[in-house]
């Protein structure tokens, strides 16, 4: 556990969602060094963008931008905990109804599911897709980018399973949001906490390498090569070990700045693991 989670672990308290109760995280404040009251942050209305919570003596609480990153950095955890917990764990219907989660939160692109899983979702509205080793649920994700065919289009995407064999065993797969009758993924896997941390950071902190990275996932329609490209751009500056923001920016921009619609604007957003606490141009 690394030792800014371990701090998070002391200070919050996370509560799954299930059918009987919202999905929380709680914490105490202190008044001159004795307790006070505890809050109970709603974590479906946090992330819908409120950030006052009522506490256990009748009080409402506003979270600051410094608690508002630590709540969501402490949510973010413990939800990846539950999609990631176990990455040869079978997902099942039992255990996504007791995760209190969403399906496109609690499943990941390429994690095996079992059979009630997939057959839940073929039968709670008529599917998109359905055949032999193949289910497409039939109510849309949402729309992408198709360029296949050399033509530019949005098409609707819908979460799509498809049976796997591997080793003399046939299972089921979850292949993400996907063009009808196919099964490549086209929509990066929804973090919530994560993109409203990563935004939250633009403004107070600046992001570091791995969130300068997840910033232009989500933003930018790039390929796996270019994808790889950036990344390999960004871990060089990393490992310069520049002392400064100002300088590892001015080495990020000479490299990135007008490629793939990049602009310095953004660039200035990085900040470099030994630059913390520098001031973001």
């Amino acid at each position: 556990m690394r030792e800014k989670d371990a701090k998070l672990q002391d200070k919050y308290r996370y509560t799954q969602g299930c059918r009987n109760n919202a999905e929380s995280i709680e914490f105490d404040i202190f008044r001159n060094g004795t307790y006070e009251t505890t809050c109970v942050v709603n974590v479906r209305l946090l992330l819908s963008g409120i950030r006052t919570f009522s506490c256990g003596n009748g009080d409402d609480f506003k979270l600051s931008d410094s608690t508002m990153i630590e709540v969501l950095d402490f949510l973010k955890t413990n939800r990846d905990a539950i999609k990631y917990s176990d990455s040869q764990k079978v997902k099942t219907l039992d255990d996504w109804s007791g995760s209190g989660l969403n399906l496109d939160e609690f499943l990941y692109v390429g994690c095996e599911v079992d059979e009630a899983l997939v057959d839940e979702q073929l039968n709670c509205v008529p599917p998109r897709s359905h055949k032999s080793g193949y289910v497409q649920v039939g109510e849309p994700y949402t729309d992408a980018l198709d360029t296949r065919n050399g033509k530019e289009r949005y098409r609707p995407v819908y979460a799509t399973f498809h049976k796997k064999t591997k080793d003399g065993r046939t299972f089921w797969i979850y292949a993400g949001h996907c063009f009808a009758g196919d099964d490549v993924n086209r929509v990066p896997e929804k973090d919530l906490p994560g993109s409203m941390l990563r935004k939250l950071k633009e403004v107070t902190q600046g992001m570091d390498s791995r969130e300068f990275y997840d910033y232009i996932l989500e933003n930018f329609n790039l390929d796996g090569t270019a994808l790889r490209l950036v990344l390999n751009i960004i871990e060089y500056v990393k490992a310069q070990e520049f002392v400064n923001a100002e300088d590892a920016q001015c080495h990020l921009k000479s490299l990135l700045s007008g490629a793939f619609g990049i602009e310095e604007r953004e660039i200035k957003l990085y900040r470099a693991p030994q630059c913390e606490g520098a001031n973001v141009g």
